[in-house]
């Protein structure tokens, strides 16, 4: 019987030996591209003249912004909420109307907006690929298309469903991937990061650290802040302070101011 025992379990030994063998070697996919290449556009992207807005029935957000953006930088808003940092992005991007002032563009500059209010973006009623053709636009290909939601992890069973089907993280990379057809050469993103997953976080800052365009961004995300805003615009009552040497001497501020009171 021992014998007979032994002989049993040295063949299902074997043959859970054959089955690990067998098993096929299953990879999980992860986010990984990089912005293509802008085109150039001039010197200044964005010039703003005594800028300020209110909502109606309330004091202007801030005193009048007289501010530049130059080509090549990349620029983190930051302050309290409330501060009116959307506001601005909004204003930049035409969302909104300065209730006294004035913003530019420059010559060849074509704006990317990424909202973190996602129907902002997207029609949510429309089939993936109906919205990601739409992003592109007409030159785009259908494999072009394809080729690119495939490259945010939105395949072939994505491609028919509708957009109000899809999860925040999925509905975000549908975003980027309209960003990455659009060839902009100035991103504005408010809360880029929201419902990523690490792995895609990860792959968008790392994209965003080597995008040669310009960037104006706002986020709650340290690790975005630290690794691809090369300086930080803080935004409030006093109109914008700038640190010329990113998030971390923004923070070493904000602890000195601490410590004083």
């Amino acid at each position: 019987q021992a014998q007979s025992k032994l002989k049993s379990v040295d063949k299902l030994a074997k043959e859970l030996t054959a089955l690990k063998n067998e098993r096929p070697d299953v990879r999980v996919k992860v986010l990984n591209f990089s912005l293509p290449e802008p085109e150039r556009s001039d010197k200044t992207v964005a010039a703003a003249a005594d800028l300020a807005y209110a909502y109606p029935g309330r004091e202007p957000i801030w005193p009048p912004l007289t501010f530049q953006l130059f080509r090549g930088q990349k620029v983190a808003l930051v302050g309290h909420n409330g501060a009116g940092k959307t506001t601005l992005l909004k204003l930049i991007v035409g969302a909104n109307k300065p209730t006294d002032g004035r913003i530019v563009l420059g010559t060849g500059v074509k704006i990317g907006y990424f909202s973190q209010h996602q129907t902002e973006i997207l029609n949510t009623e429309a089939m993936v690929m109906a919205e990601m053709r739409r992003m592109a636009g007409p030159k785009a290909t259908h494999l072009e298309c394809c080729s690119t939601l495939g490259l945010f992890l939105l395949g072939e069973d994505y491609w028919e469903r509708r957009v109000s089907e899809l999860s925040g993280g999925e509905k975000s990379r549908l975003v980027l991937a309209g960003l990455f057809s659009a060839r902009a050469n100035f991103l504005i993103l408010d809360e880029p990061t929201n419902h990523l997953d690490l792995e895609s976080r990860e792959a968008l800052v790392r994209a965003l650290a080597e995008f040669t365009g310009t960037i104006l961004m706002v986020a709650h995300d340290r690790y975005l802040l630290r690794e691809a805003a090369a300086e930080v615009w803080s935004v409030g009552a006093d109109g914008i302070t700038v640190y010329d040497e990113g998030y971390a001497a923004y923070e070493a501020a904000q602890m000195a101011e601490a410590s004083a009171v």
